[in-house]
């Protein structure tokens, strides 16, 4: 009887030694992902001399003029196709984005000024718009194309549209011009989620 006591009394004593084991359960996990908005675009080609796709490059008083592989005073059909426009914009946003064009004064020659409304122009400004691949009811829906703060000309671009196809038109000055020097400006073209 002796020996069962003590045998009791040592196993009592190692479980005691013996270290405390939590039964809790395993904690669940969760993993967590994230993308980032990505804003990218190109354009091509980025010159254009108006009036010199198809004609000689010298401007007309009070003239409209596109960019328009077809004729360079060939206005688009009122839907625009595809083959009216002179501009590619290669998309690699991943979200839905927006188009807009500003279009800078002109500098050097006679230095044109932007209208920023609709023509007609007055006898030293252009007046100036932006037209795209599918608008319809052109060129009522043409958004005018302003020196700074353009609406966007296209919106709500997929992600899996990669080409936009754009153009432009320009209504030139109504005064003749004092110089036979040329004259640039540039249109800044800048993309915005949608």
């Amino acid at each position: 009887m002796k020996r069962i006591l003590v045998g009791l009394l040592i196993l009592v004593l190692a479980l005691a030694w013996l270290p405390v084991v939590n039964t809790y359960a395993v904690n669940p996990t969760v993993t967590v992902s994230a993308t980032g908005q990505y804003l990218s675009f190109s354009n091509t080609p980025d010159t254009w001399t108006v009036g010199g796709l198809t004609g000689t490059g010298f401007l007309a008083p009070s003239t409209i003029y596109y960019a328009n592989p077809a004729g360079d005073t060939t206005a688009p059909a009122s839907t625009v196709l595809q083959a009216s426009c002179n501009f590619t914009i290669t998309n690699g946003s991943n979200v839905n984005v927006a188009f807009t064009v500003n279009w800078a004064n002109f500098s050097g020659g006679d230095a044109m000024t932007n209208h920023n409304a609709t023509p007609p122009p007055g006898a030293n400004s252009f007046a100036a718009a932006i037209y795209w691949v599918g608008e319809t009811s052109y060129p009522s829906t043409a958004v005018i194309c302003k020196a700074s703060g353009s609406s966007a000309f296209i919106t709500a671009v997929a992600p899996a549209t990669t080409s936009v196809y754009w153009g432009a038109q320009i209504t030139t000055q109504t005064g003749a011009w004092a110089s036979g020097n040329a004259e640039t400006a540039i249109m800044t073209l800048s993309v915005a989620a949608a």
